[in-house]
Parts: C-alpha cells; structure tokens; sequence
C-alpha cells in the first residue's frame, strides 16, 4: 500500500512538472500496482491489478525554478513575455515585482535571461525606519486611536438617549462600610455559585463546568487559609410558571420565574396584582440566588463570585480569589465597594451605550457578579432584583416599558442601567477587559461565545484543565490516579465523584 502511495506521489510530482514546463519533449510511462480493493473494468475480468498511464516531462538538466516559470508564462513561445501573457496568469504587469523589475527599458517586453536577472539579483536594502516616537508622542497617538475607537459607530445615530436614576435610587450615595479588625482578621469564606433551573447532571456542558469549579474549590484550600466553596443553586422552584407573557418581539416563553412581588408603594413598579410575583426570564434568576447567598448562606465580611452557567474558575492558575483581586480590587475586601463586577465591550455596548445612541456610560456584564456580605451590598442588590418592575431607560428606548423582563440581555441591562448611576455606582468596584470570550485576570477562564459551539469546546478545556491540575495526594483525587497523575481512563469517574460533592441548593 506504501509502495502505491509512493508511485502515485511520483506521479503527482511529475504532472506538476508538465504544468511548469510546458514545452519540453513528452513521454509515457506505465505503472502497475497491486490495490487491496481490485476495482479493475468489467472486461478485464477482475484481478488485482490496475494500469495507470503517466505523463512524464523531460527537463534539461540546466532548467532552473525561474526557467519553468518563465516557459509556463510564454504562451506564444517567442522566448519573451508581454503584458497580455503576464496578466492571463493573475498578475499584474505594472504592480508584481516578477514583471515589474525584470522589463529595466520598459519596452513592454521582457526575455529569460532579464527575468532570471531580476528574480536573482539582490534585493533592494530596507528604506531606513524612522526614529522612535518620545512617549509624549506615543502617549498623544494611543489617546488619538482610542478616541477614534470610541467615537466608531457614532456618525448619524444622534445623541445619547435621555437617562434618569432608578426611581427606587437612594438621593444620595451610601456611607461606606468598611469592615472591622475582626472581620478582616478572620478566615472569611469566599463561595463561588451557579444558579441555573436545570439538573446539574443533566445533558449539555453544565456537568462539565460544576465538575470544573468543585476541582478549583477542591485544590485551594489545601495550600492556603483561604476556604472556598462551590454550590449550585437550582432555580427549578422559582421557574415553575407556566402562564408566561409572549413578549417581546412574539417571543414565547415555555416557562418563566416568579420575580420580584408587586407592591405600589415601590416608587415606578408597575404590575396588575398587589403582592404577585412578577413573571421574569429565567436569567434574572441570579439577581435571587445572590439575595438567597447574603440571607442563608454567607456571614457578615465573606465574599462570593457568582458566575454564569458557562464559566469557571482555572484551577491551572493555582491563586485564590484575595491573591489574584486583592491589589486591583482593594475596596472590595475592605467592604467599601462591596460589588465587584467587569466592564463588558463587545456586543452588548453596541445594545446600551452612549457610543451607540444608548443611555448608558457603562456597559457591565452580569456572567461574573462579585459582592461581600454587609448592610449596602444586600440593599444593593435588593434594589436591583426590584427594578425588574420598574421602566429603564432603554426599556423606554425598546418602546416597551418591562422590555427587559424577557428580552435578551435580561437583568444585564439593569447592571448596566445601577452601573451608569452615580449613587449606586459609588459602591462598584470595576474589572476592565476587552470582550466576553477573552480571558479574565489571573483567575478566570470564562467560556461564552455565540459564534461557536460551547458543548466540545468546553469539555476539552475542563477534562485538560482537571488532567493537568489535579493533586493525586489529596483524597479526593488519589482514588482516580496513577503515577502520581489523574489517570485519563478514570477521568469520567472523577468527574462523578466531584459532581457527588458539589452542594445542590433548590430556591
């Protein structure tokens, strides 16, 4: 079969050389190969070999590389090249440096020996560069090309669209809290949550990802003060609702969640029944996950990460989350900026932001939501799960007053809308980065891209993730390892067992 492969080869290489030459003297050679599936004409009665009639090009002995291109060129076989014969070959005659630097007397004619001259001869030496620009220059260009950035898109889309607080909005920005020698003394936990309606078992990359973040609060803790733990909240309680509104856009909804409850004395709610649930998409179901963590779960100075049900924290990375935000973030910690959240610009700043005729300043993304537990991070959040019943901004741009009850991006607008207001912004701690599918600091390899399928890419990130991490002296690990390594043939078994740990809660 090699031997096949071989003499084809050979004659692949030989019918490129026909096509190079063009001119030179012909002749045919037969070949006659043994194939492992006889395919042979009817007439010939079987058997298992075939003939295959090769065309093989004699070539003189001196023909050099630039010889057969200028042969497979030469149309006419005048031993020179016009403009006509050049261009038949998708080349220009004015604009390729083949033709171009070989026709010296521009006569429009070019003969071998001036295009071998010129495909031989010395390269022209590199214009000199020009000197290093001082950093005010440097400086003065990087703000010129952020500017232009910035203002892409603007041109005849108007001005911003109006803006106003929520009405539910402090007058005035919260006093800080910073926390006490205590607190900051202590061993404060840092919990990482998914909220999601569907069985962390289920199909898709869920299992895969919960399976990735237990690894991460599995390994940390061993080689630091820091306690991390994982949940999976499961929202199938609150998502229960079966007589869902159709809107927006005719958008039909097979179910929805129950929302913030209606009540008049909210300044804006809008809603039918006093003391209702207002029927939301299920992706505001995080806003009630992160209410459920500060009311049940977390104590006064501990710090949570909420995240998406398509990312994880990197275990490869092998910092704890106070290593990798402490410097960036130190306000956080501290508990005077208890929210910590990321600056989104890609697609959605093209949905809000004043770039783009939107309302708001700030484009944040509510995939990864960071917050510690004290007085003003739970009325904080408490505001925002309410503004579901009160008309944003942009809802007002969508020509809908609850818009973004249903329609994408959900309780993210809202982020936006809290983000871009100066009372409720005093409490952020911002995390700037360029894009959804890049890589967060340090700590974070998020996965999300609308472009490609999430399923493959994400379960070969997590199982090299989780090969190349794990610790095969702890006992969480050592049951799945051989030679002090994760043993890939029981890697499915180790995803089980850390899915068996991971603490499933029904909101």
């Amino acid at each position: 079969m090699r031997a096949a492969f071989a003499l084809v080869s050979i004659a692949c290489i030989a019918g490129l050389a026909l096509l190079l030459t063009g001119a030179f003297q012909n002749h045919t050679s037969t070949f006659k190969y043994a194939s492992p599936h006889s395919i042979t004409p009817s007439s010939a009665g079987g058997g298992g070999e075939r003939e295959l009639n090769i065309v093989v090009m004699a070539l003189p002995e001196n023909a050099t590389t630039y010889d057969r291109m200028f042969d497979t060129l030469d149309k006419n076989k005048d031993g020179f090249l016009d403009e006509n014969e050049v261009n038949s070959k998708r080349l220009n005659w004015d604009v390729d440096p083949v033709v171009k630097d070989a026709d010296i007397n521009r006569d429009g004619r070019i003969s071998k020996e001036e295009f071998r001259s010129a495909k031989t001869s010395k390269k022209p030496t590199k214009p000199t560069p020009k000197p290093p620009s001082s950093a005010a220059e440097k400086k003065k260009k990087k703000k010129e090309k952020m500017e232009k950035n910035r203002s892409r898109g603007k041109k005849d889309r108007g001005p911003p669209y109006p803006t106003y607080p929520p009405p539910h909005s402090p007058k005035e920005a919260p006093t800080p809290i910073k926390f006490s020698e205590s607190i900051m003394a202590r061993k404060r936990i840092h919990y990482v949550f998914t909220v999601d309606n569907r069985d962390v078992r289920g199909k898709g990359y869920r299992p895969f990802v919960a399976a990735a973040n237990q690894a991460w609060a599995t390994l940390l803790p061993k080689r630091s003060d820091e306690k991390h733990v994982y949940m999976y909240l499961r929202s199938n309680i609150s998502c229960a609702l079966k007589d869902c509104p159709t809107f927006p856009g005719k958008q039909v909804n097979k179910f929805c969640c129950s929302g913030p409850v209606y009540d008049p004395k909210i300044p804006g709610a809008i809603g039918e029944v006093v003391g209702k649930p207002t029927p939301v998409h299920p992706s505001w179901m995080d806003l009630k996950g992160i209410l459920y963590m500060l009311d049940n779960v977390m104590e006064e100075g501990d710090f949570a990460t909420y995240l998406d049900s398509d990312a994880h924290f990197d275990p490869n990375k092998n910092k704890t989350f106070y290593e990798a935000y402490e410097k960036m973030m130190p306000k956080f910690f501290s508990g005077e900026k208890p929210i910590g959240v990321v600056r989104d610009r890609s697609h959605w700043t093209a949905v809000c932001h004043q770039d783009f005729g939107g309302p708001y300043t700030h484009d944040v993304n509510s995939g990864i939501i960071m917050f510690t537990k004290n007085k003003n991070s739970r009325e904080f959040f408490e505001r925002l799960w309410i503004s579901a019943m009160t008309a944003s901004p942009q809802d007002k741009r969508k020509g809908q007053p609850l818009y973004y009850q249903f329609g994408w991006p959900h309780e993210q607008e809202r982020l936006s809308w809290f983000g871009s207001t100066p009372v409720e912004a005093s409490l952020i701690s911002y995390i700037q980065r360029q894009g959804w599918h890049k890589e967060l600091p340090w700590c974070f390899q998020v996965i999300c891209h609308r472009n490609f399928d999430k399923m493959p890419y994400i379960e070969e990130y997590v199982k090299t993730s989780i090969l190349s991490s794990g610790n095969c002296s702890l006992p969480e690990f050592r049951p799945h390892c051989k030679g002090g390594k994760v043993d890939p043939e029981k890697y499915d078994t180790l995803i089980e067992s850390l899915l068996d740990a991971v603490k499933v809660l029904p909101i």
